[in-house]
């Protein structure tokens, strides 16, 4: 399950790269540069990109809190330590893409957090912990598939 989670990130990478270049947009991968912190330089902002083959039945987006490696070690989760502006989450059912500002989901997140369901997943490498907010609650902006072309 990891490896096949690292390739739909991968191809939804390529996907966003695709999608922003069409738009005019000057896109820069530094998904591989780990102290970089964020996955592109879209223009002049931090990109974090999450691709989800769940949200489409969920309408939920998945902030990772905080990991449990098999290994005994354990770490702060994406959702705390990302150094983005935006999160573009992307539904890999519809290609519908959902662009958020980071702060501001922290934000909600933080005022509300007995309110959201907390929940884990289990991949076989980790047990990942995070909240499962509804796609809804904080403003985006969507870009739908039938929009790319």
């Amino acid at each position: 399950m990891f490896f096949e989670d690292l390739e739909r990130g991968k191809k939804g990478e390529r996907y966003v790269c695709e999608l922003m270049a069409r738009r005019n947009h000057k896109v820069k991968d530094v998904s591989l540069d780990f102290d970089a912190g964020f996955d592109f330089w879209i223009d002049d902002n931090k990109v974090e990109l999450k691709t989800d083959y769940v949200i489409n039945s969920s309408d939920n987006l998945f902030l990772e809190d905080y990991i449990e490696y098999s290994k005994g070690d354990s770490a702060q989760g994406w959702f705390k330590t990302c150094k983005a502006q935006y999160l573009f989450y992307l539904d890999e059912k519809s290609m519908t893409l959902y662009i958020y500002i980071l702060d501001e989901l922290r934000d909600y997140v933080k005022e509300n957090r007995g309110y959201i369901p907390y929940r884990s997943l289990d991949d076989g490498y980790k047990r990942v912990y995070g909240y499962c907010l509804n796609k809804n609650l904080v403003r985006n902006q969507v870009i739908k598939n039938s929009e790319v072309c």
